[in-house]
């Protein structure tokens, strides 16, 4: 699936409800100075031991949830679709977010910090935190109808958290300070697609993990997905149905696993879980609670912000930083461009092949990997990347070595939004031939020792054949003709009673050792080594070219 069909369900909403309600920065919070220091959230409840349903944690019932829940049940009776359901950690999530005292809504950073924090296996994408100007229970009761019948409509299997807090709220009358009572009030909705078994927040290091539950509803044929810190992508396909069991492991470097389960609803990918496993370390207790960034037009300065995100979780995780590639970036930005003009026109979003743009900007490499997204912000597709096995493994895995990102602005004004494209690919590094050349003989004659075969010796006719046959190779992108290579071995003939040729482009030009072709008959050798661009492989490919032959 793309990153926009995994965007299009996290939404953040904060909504009036008919009467006096008030975004969350107005009214007063609930211990904010306890619960909000230094920049950073902290949850008064502790956090869960394990993903999945935790029975421990129930909803208040309190006067307006009762109301609330008399007023659902009626509204699904008249409607025939089933009454959202409150739940006892999704009650656990609102409760925290009575602490939010913004004005503008919790961005998915915290959110997905408070959902993994009270063990939910998908962060929350449904929130309103606000102040009503009242608190009469039935009226905040009835407020409350609307925005979760219309969740209802569009979900499976709805599920919703309620916390509320009478509060006052100081107001200014001319030349007088008043008080208005009232109450802040933070709803949170989810539909629960999947039951997963508990699986722990926290295991030790090189231990197992077992991943396993059932699908509700209309979904079926689950995936299982795991990226480790070290950018190491496991998959796990499951037999046809809803039931799902995958066995992962925790490496032997501390760090964060993040899990992703896929499953098919009518012939489309979704993702119906997503949360981190700590390997050998502890999660958060706390997230950090900064303003959000001011929209920004300097596109090259939003695209370097990425560009650090990524590089610095890449050398925390002990892989090597990219390096940035001009050219790449161009085509992420002409990707990211023609996505946004698309969902301006209304149109569905169709993934662009970012393998055919590079190569008309003649970019060739064997790795291409893509994140396209659109977010409300920067360090808001971040989040969403980091939060996706796939997206996550995108941007760590070790075999990429240089990345373009392209960022353009959406351009609505109340509601700001960008399009990020992020290309990774692979571009080797200018070998010392020479130092190859020898590596490749002593990789050479240690293949042919293991496998009993006779030595062989370096022969210098031979050697500077194969290095003008590989040289050729490289010049001519690994496509040289029969007739020219003939004409660069056939003076061999003379000298030689049998030569057997081997040659052929490599990523890493010592897999040439592990050929079945090294271990021929022969009592010389000689080896070339040249680098090129080839389709495939892409720049500074490596030409190989291997003689063994007996003279006469």
């Amino acid at each position: 699936m793309t990153a926009f069909n995994r965007f299009a369900a996290a939404a953040l909403l904060i909504a009036g409800f008919g009467l006096l309600l008030r975004c969350a920065g107005t009214g007063a919070s609930r211990g904010s100075s306890r619960a909000v220091a230094e920049g950073r959230l902290s949850p008064s409840q502790p956090a869960a031991t394990s993903f999945g349903s935790d029975a421990t944690r129930v909803c208040p019932n309190d006067d307006v949830l009762r109301r609330l829940r008399g007023a659902l049940e009626s509204q699904a009776k008249k409607t025939g679709k089933p009454a959202p359901q409150a739940d006892g950690q999704l009650c656990s999530v609102a409760g925290a977010l009575l602490d939010w005292g913004r004005p503008e809504a919790p961005p998915e950073s915290v959110m997905s910090f408070l959902s993994w924090h009270f063990g939910l296996p998908a962060p929350v994408s449904r929130v309103i935190v606000t102040y009503a100007g009242t608190d009469d229970v039935e009226a905040i009761a009835t407020s409350l109808v609307e925005p979760l019948s219309r969740f209802a409509a569009i979900a499976a299997r709805p599920r919703f958290g309620l916390a509320t807090l009478r509060s006052e709220k100081g107001l200014v009358s001319g030349s007088r300070k008043l008080r208005e009572s009232g109450t802040k009030l933070a709803l949170v909705m989810q539909d629960g697609l999947v039951d997963l078994d508990p699986v722990p927040r926290r295991v030790d290091l090189k231990a197992e993990v077992t991943v396993s539950g059932k699908l509700l509803g209309d979904l079926e044929n689950p995936k299982v997905l795991a990226c480790s810190s070290t950018g190491r992508l496991q998959r796990t396909d499951m037999p046809s149905g809803s039931a799902f069991q995958a066995k992962l492991h925790c490496g032997d470097r501390p760090g964060v696993t993040v899990i992703e389960i896929f499953a098919e609803q009518k012939g489309s990918n979704v993702v119906v879980a997503s949360f981190p496993v700590a390997c050998g370390i502890d999660l958060p207790t706390s997230v950090a609670v900064q303003p959000p960034a001011p929209p920004t037009t300097d596109v090259a300065r939003s695209e370097r912000r990425l560009f650090e995100l990524i590089n610095g979780e890449r050398e925390s995780s002990g892989i090597a930083a990219l390096a940035w590639h001009d050219a790449a970036a161009q085509v992420a930005r002409g990707i990211a461009t023609e996505t946004r003009d698309q969902a301006r026109r209304g149109a569905s979003v169709v993934a662009i092949d970012p393998v055919e743009r590079l190569k008309k900007a003649d970019i060739q490499s064997s790795l291409v990997l893509q994140n396209p997204g659109q977010a409300r912000s920067l360090e808001a597709a971040h989040e969403r990347f980091s939060s996706s096995a796939v997206h996550r493994c995108n941007y760590l895995t070790p075999e990429a070595t240089h990345t373009g990102i392209g960022v353009v602005p959406g351009g609505e004004s109340e509601n700001p939004t960008v399009f990020v494209t992020e290309l990774f690919i692979r571009e080797l590094a200018p070998l010392n031939i020479e130092a190859v050349r020898e590596k490749l003989r002593a990789a050479v004659a240690q293949r042919r020792s293991e496998a009993g075969v006779p030595p062989i010796a370096s022969d210098p006719i031979l050697e500077k054949v194969a290095q003008k046959y590989a040289e050729e190779l490289a010049a001519a992108k690994g496509t040289l003709s029969n007739t020219r290579a003939n004409e660069i071995l056939a003076p061999m003939h003379k000298t030689f009673r049998k030569v057997e040729a081997l040659a052929g482009v490599k990523g890493d030009p010592l897999e040439l050792a592990q050929e079945q072709g090294v271990m021929v008959t022969g009592k010389v050798f000689g080896i070339g080594v040249a680098q090129g661009e080839h389709s495939t492989v892409g720049k500074n490919a490596a030409y190989v070219a291997l003689l063994i032959g007996s003279r006469r």
